[in-house]
C-alpha cells in the first residue's frame, strides 16, 4: 500500500526512533554509566592523594625512626664508655686502697725502728753518762797527749752524732711515708669523687636511655599504622581502577554497538514526533535542586547521563542510554555556537573521553547533574570550568 510522503518519513521516523531506542535498551545491562567512571577516577584520584599524604607521612615518620635509633645506638656508645671509665676507677681505687696498705705496714716497721734506735741511744747515753761508772772519762782521760784526746773525744762525739743520723733518717722516712700515705689518701679521695660523678651520669644516661626506648616504639607503632593505611589505600586503589578498566572496556564495547546500530539505521529521530523543545527544557529546568547519586536515574536523584536520559524519556519519549559517552552516538553533531535549546553538550572531565553531558537550555546555559553535593544546577559552558571542558554537542531533536 502507498503511502504519503510525508506519511512514509514520519513511519520511518518512528521505526528508526524504535530501532535506535532498542539498541539503547540493549547497551545499558553490559556498559557501566560514563558518571560511574568519572566517579570512580575522581575516587582513585582522591586515593592516590591520600596515599601520597600517607606515604609522605611514612617517609616522615621512618626518617624520624631513623634519627631516634641513631640517638639511641649514641646514648648506648656512651652507657658504654661510662662503664668502661667506672671498671678503670674501680681498679684504680683497689690499686690505691693496695698501696696505701704497703705504706701503712712501711710507716709502722719506720716507727718500730725509730722507737728501737732511740731506746739503743738512750741506753747508751744513759751507759755514758748517767752510770756510776767513768767510763766517758775513762776513755779520755786515758789519752797519751793532747792529740790523742781530742781524736777520743771526736770518736765518741762521732759515735753519738752517726746514732741521732740514723734516728734522724728513720723519722726523714716516717714523715715521707706519711706524706705519701696522705697524698694516696686524696689520690683516693679523687678517683671517688669521679667515680660518683661516673655513677650518677650513668643513671642519667640509662633514665634517658629508657626514655628514648620509648619514643623509638611510639614512632616504630606509628610507622606500622601508617604502614596499615598506605596498604589499605593501595588495595582500595588497585580494586577502584580494576572497576575503572572494567567499566571503560564495557563503555567501549557498548559505544561499538551503538556505532553498528547507528551505522546500520541512518534515519533519525524528528521532533516533530517525538517532542518539543521548548518543553523538554522546561521539564529538565523542574530537576535543579535534585541531589546527585552515582548510577542514579531519578526521579529524585541523578547522575549527569541518568538525569538525560529521564528526561527524554519522558518529556520526549526518546530512550537514551545510561552513558554520556553512548549518548554522543545519537543525533547529530552540532557546533558550539549553533547551539539550540534541547541539545546534548558533552565533555571530557578526567581527560580525553567523554565522561560528563548535560541538556543545553539557551543562552549560554546548560542543567546537569554535576556532581555529589552540588547535585542538579544550571551552569554556564561558554565561560568558567565547564568552557574549557567543553567536547562537542550533538542534536537529538530537530
Amino acid at each position: 500500500m502507498y503511502l504519503p510522503e510525508k506519511k512514509q518519513r514520519w513511519n520511518l521516523r518512528i521505526l528508526a526512533g524504535t530501532v535506535v531506542l532498542s539498541a539503547g535498551m540493549l547497551l545499558v545491562p553490559f556498559q557501566a554509566s560514563a558518571d560511574s567512571i568519572s566517579d570512580w577516577k575522581q575516587q582513585y584520584a582522591s586515593l592516590q592523594q591520600q596515599l601520597q599524604q600517607v606515604q609522605g607521612k611514612l617517609n616522615a615518620q621512618s626518617s624520624q625512626l631513623k634519627t631516634e635509633k641513631a640517638k639511641q645506638a649514641a646514648l648506648n656508645q656512651e652507657v658504654s664508655i661510662i662503664q668502661g671509665q667506672l671498671a678503670v676507677l674501680r681498679q684504680q681505687i683497689e690499686n690505691v686502697n693496695a698501696q696505701i696498705a704497703n705504706k701503712e705496714d712501711e710507716i709502722q716497721t719506720t716507727e718500730q725502728r725509730v722507737q728501737q734506735n732511740t731506746e739503743l741511744l738512750k741506753q747508751r747515753l744513759r751507759a755514758l753518762y748517767m752510770s756510776g761508772d767513768d767510763t766517758f772519762l775513762t776513755v779520755l782521760l786515758n789519752s797519751n797527749d793532747i792529740s790523742d784526746f781530742l781524736t777520743r773525744v771526736a770518736v765518741v762525739r762521732a759515735v753519738s752524732d752517726h746514732d741521732n743520723e740514723i734516728i734522724q733518717s728513720l723519722k726523714q722516712d716516717e714523715s715521707q711515708l706519711k706524706a705519701d700515705r696522705t697524698a694516696l689518701d686524696q689520690s683516693k679521695q679523687s678517683l671517688l669523687q669521679v667515680q660518683g660523678a661516673a655513677a650518677a651520669k650513668q643513671d642519667i644516661l640509662n633514665a634517658q636511655l629508657a626514655q628514648q626506648a620509648q619514643v623509638v616504639a611510639q614512632v616504630q607503632a606509628g610507622s606500622q599504622s601508617l604502614q596499615q593505611q598506605a596498604n589499605s589505600l593501595n588495595a582500595q586503589a588497585s580494586q577502584t581502577n580494576d572497576q575503572i578498566n572494567a567499566a571503560v572496556a564495557a563503555q567501549a564495547a557498548a559505544t561499538q554497538l551503538t556505532a553498528t546500530a547507528t551505522a546500520s539505521n541512518t534515519m533519525q529521530l524528528t521532533g516533530a514526533a517525538l517532542g518539543n523543545a521548548t518543553a523538554l527544557v522546561s521539564y529538565a529546568e523542574q530537576f535543579v535542586g535534585c541531589s546527585y547519586v552515582m548510577n542514579a536515574a531519578g526521579p529524585t536523584s541523578f547522575d549527569c547521563s541518568g538525569l538525560v536520559m529521564y528526561v527524554y524519556q519522558h518529556a520526549a519519549h526518546i530512550g537514551l542510554p545510561h552513558s554520556a559517552a553512548g549518548q554522543a552516538g545519537y543525533g547529530t553533531a552540532v557546533s558550539k555556537s549553533a547551539l539550540q535549546p534541547g541539545d546534548l553538550v558533552f565533555f571530557h572531565v578526567s581527560g580525553g573521553s567523554i565522561d560528563h553531558v548535560g541538556i543545553y537550555v539557551g543562552g549560554g546555559q546548560m542543567v546537569n547533574a554535576e556532581k555529589p553535593g552540588v547535585g542538579v544546577v544550571t551552569d554556564n559552558i561558554n565561560s568558567g570550568y565547564w568552557a574549557s571542558k567543553f567536547d562537542c554537542a550533538r542534536r537529538i531533536l530537530n
